[in-house]
């Protein structure tokens, strides 16, 4: 049992690192993609506004705009 716990927490650490050293190489990729979709720096770093899924019609779309009545 005390085996599973070293290599637990090996490859819980092995992660943490990797996490740690491509973070910043993957925000610069990312913010390099934004500028380059919207033609400006100032633009949020911000997935949703562009790939979430837009469609009007179609069985996700049924699912996603569900009329809301109000009080």
């Amino acid at each position: 049992m005390k085996r599973y716990y070293i290599i637990l927490i090996i490859t819980i650490g092995i992660i943490v690192l990797s996490v740690l050293v491509l973070r910043p190489r993957a925000h610069r990729l990312a913010r390099a993609h934004v500028n380059l979709k919207t033609a400006v720096e100032d633009h949020p770093l911000n997935c949703f506004s562009c790939h979430l899924y837009t469609r009007k019609n179609g069985f996700i779309a049924k699912l996603i705009d569900v009329d809301y009545y109000s009080p």
